[in-house]
């Protein structure tokens, strides 16, 4: 089953702007892009225990429930719900994936991001030692060194912060290498009433999306000063490693992406504005500044 344009943005938390025809989601200007031939089914994985239910309704029977992580595949958008092959799950209780062609991590050290439905750093090289850190999909990490394997399935990799301290050790087949270019050549305009941001380019709109915020913003022109490929945050009283696609105005304003929640339009505690990570990562490195309304 494809996937209309319209149900690809909308499960992704975006639409085009009425400005633009076409479409096409750049993940990184080094990697694959999401054109129409892309726009079949892909995936989502469940961010905890999840109810799967017969219609799009809280009020539906559940046919199953999915376990943490349980990936499944995603056929239509049906309002804020997804829909699989044996049912409807609810928008907020799934992280969307949309899994694109590997990039080789050769040359280390190096940033790499999370491809599967989570990637788990343990205290050394091995499934059954003792996990330090479990990386959401979309996680973005430094990788400081990788052990020569005796299989290419067997490899492990040194999993550390954005100060390269190491973190543990990570199934290599977890993780992709990332690249990207920096342009800074757009302007993002945020409503904050709304939580909704729109992407503007060579005078044009080019994309919105709903975004949650993580306290009132102050209206405002905030130039970009900082890109972050991944960075550790403080959010509602837990630590998150791996946050990825950061660009930061000063000390002034954050944006980002986030694995651990698809709530967007809510307030939520976190980065200043949160984003889904493929949309943070099509727009990581564009941005000059942030325009506050």
């Amino acid at each position: 089953m494809t996937l209309s344009r319209r149900d690809f943005l909308r499960i992704f938390g975006g639409s085009a702007a009425a400005a633009v025809g076409g479409f096409a989601l750049a993940f990184s200007p080094t990697g694959p892009t999401a054109s129409d031939a892309d726009l079949k089914s892909f995936q989502a994985r469940a961010l905890h225990t999840a109810p799967v239910r017969e219609m799009p309704s809280p009020e539906s029977p559940v046919v199953k429930y999915l376990w943490e992580d349980e990936i499944f595949d995603v056929q239509a958008a049906v309002g804020r719900w997804m829909q699989s092959s044996e049912g409807f799950i609810a928008a907020h209780d799934a992280q969307p994936m949309l899994v694109t062609a590997l990039l080789e991590m050769h040359d280390t050290p190096h940033w790499a991001a999370v491809v599967g439905a989570a990637a788990a750093v343990r205290a050394w090289a091995c499934d059954s030692a003792p996990l330090i850190e479990k990386i959401g999909h979309g996680g973005v990490m430094r990788v400081l060194d990788r052990l020569a394997p005796r299989a290419a399935c067997d490899a492990w990799v040194a999993i550390a912060d954005e100060h390269d301290r190491v973190i543990g050790w990570s199934r290599n087949t977890l993780w992709s290498a990332i690249g990207w270019r920096t342009t800074a050549d757009a302007d993002l305009i945020v409503d904050a009433a709304l939580r909704r941001a729109e992407l503007w380019e060579a005078g044009a709109a080019r994309l919105c999306a709903d975004v949650a915020l993580g306290r009132a913003l102050v209206p405002g022109e905030y130039p970009v000063t900082l890109y972050q490929p991944g960075t550790t945050i403080e959010a509602a009283g837990h630590t998150r490693l791996g946050v990825p696609y950061v660009q930061r105005a000063g000390n002034e304003l954050s944006l980002g992406g986030v694995y651990w929640h698809n709530q967007f339009g809510a307030a939520l505690d976190g980065l200043d504005i949160q984003l889904p990570v493929q949309i943070a990562r099509a727009w990581f490195g564009r941005l000059r500044r942030v325009i506050v309304r």
